[in-house]
C-alpha cells in the first residue's frame, strides 16, 4: 500500500493505492500487493459499501483543524472511492468487488446519498452528486 503522505500522516493511503490501480498507473509487482492488501482487509474500510481514508480504528495523525474522531475526514466512510475500489478488487474477487456495489445501493436507497456516512448514523450532508456519479462509472465500466 502507498502511504498518505512522506512525513505528517505517513499512513497507510486507501484511497490513493486503489485510485491507481483501477486507474492503470504502472506499479509492476506493487499492483498485486496492493489488490491482495484490499481483498484481505475488506472489513477495515469498508462499511455499507463506502470507504473510509484509513483503516478503523486509525485516525490521522495530524489534521489542519481539528475534526472529532469518525466525523468527516476523520474515519467516516465515503462513497466517492467505492468505484476505485471496486475497480482494483475486480480482478481478484469480483464477488467482493460487486458487493460493495450492492451495499452502497442498499445504503442509498435507506439513507440517502451523503457524502460521508458514519456508523453511529452520523450522515453528512445529503444529497451530494459525487458519491453516486463516481462508483456508477466504476460499476458500468465493471459490467455490474
Amino acid at each position: 500500500m502507498f502511504f498518505a503522505a512522506s512525513h505528517d500522516c505517513r499512513q497507510t493511503d486507501l484511497r490513493g493505492s486503489a485510485y491507481a490501480v483501477y486507474y492503470g498507473f504502472p506499479l509492476g509487482d506493487k499492483k498485486d500487493s496492493i489488490v491482495s492488501w484490499l481483498a484481505s482487509n475488506f472489513s477495515r474500510y469498508a462499511w455499507h459499501g463506502q470507504i473510509r481514508h484509513l483503516p478503523a480504528g486509525e485516525y490521522w495523525q495530524r489534521q489542519l483543524m481539528p475534526v472529532e474522531k469518525e466525523r468527516y475526514q476523520n474515519g467516516a466512510y465515503w462513497a466517492t472511492p467505492t468505484g476505485w475500489v471496486m475497480g482494483a478488487l475486480n480482478g481478484k474477487d469480483r464477488t467482493l468487488a460487486k458487493r460493495l456495489w450492492v451495499d452502497l445501493i442498499d445504503d442509498f436507497r435507506a439513507g440517502g446519498i451523503c457524502e460521508c456516512v458514519s456508523p453511529d448514523g452520523n450522515r453528512q450532508p445529503p444529497s451530494y452528486v459525487n458519491s453516486a456519479t463516481n462508483p456508477l462509472g466504476a460499476a458500468r465500466r465493471l459490467g455490474f
